[in-house]
């Protein structure tokens, strides 16, 4: 009960990646994702648009794999992003998590289109460990987001939240908006 009473209970935090002024408190973007992959233990998802040059995440990825995690890999490619991008986010992962990781994509098709044909793009960058931890960022899987660009976000733990964007990405696996592409 008592653990139940703890998960429940939600605490946030703040993230940062870029300068950080002197005295400052609020803890590195790419720690805290580290964190959620480090210790999740049944099912870490990743939702970012672009990923390269990340081979600490990509090895704490692999460990996690390792230990039974189900990950699943939700990104831009470069065929939807409309020339966006220069390759698959997906291909940062690398071979080691080959056929590994539930790699998905929001595929052209399911894309809403305005009216002068530019449709929309997969831009949310979040994680979440175990329905129960959520970090939202601005930061992708980058070199350069997660250690030179300003990104800021927030770690949540407990709480409704996870469990909420955990259902929502769920949903729109089930409903094929989403599609596995590996």
């Amino acid at each position: 009960a008592a653990a139940e009473c703890i998960r429940r209970e939600s605490r946030s935090e703040l993230v940062w990646s870029g300068p950080v002024p002197q005295g400052a408190v609020l803890r590195r973007t790419d720690e805290a994702l580290l964190e959620l992959v480090r210790t999740s233990r049944d099912q870490l998802t990743i939702v970012t648009f672009a990923a390269y040059r990340v081979p600490e995440i990509r090895a704490a990825l692999t460990e996690a794999v390792s230990r039974g995690v189900e990950v699943r890999f939700i990104s831009e490619s470069h065929d939807s992003s409309g020339g966006r991008l220069t390759h698959d986010a997906a291909d940062s992962l690398g071979p080691e998590l080959e056929g590994q990781v539930k790699c998905y994509e929001w595929p052209i098709e399911r894309r809403p289109c305005n009216d002068r044909g530019h449709t929309g793009v997969l831009h949310a960058k979040c994680a979440l460990a175990d329905r129960d931890a959520l970090l939202v960022a601005s930061a992708n899987l980058t070199e350069h987001a997660l250690d030179l660009n300003m990104e800021m976000g927030v770690l949540i733990r407990g709480g409704p939240l996870p469990e909420q964007a955990a259902e929502h990405l769920d949903g729109l696996i089930r409903e094929g908006v989403l599609r596995l592409v590996a």
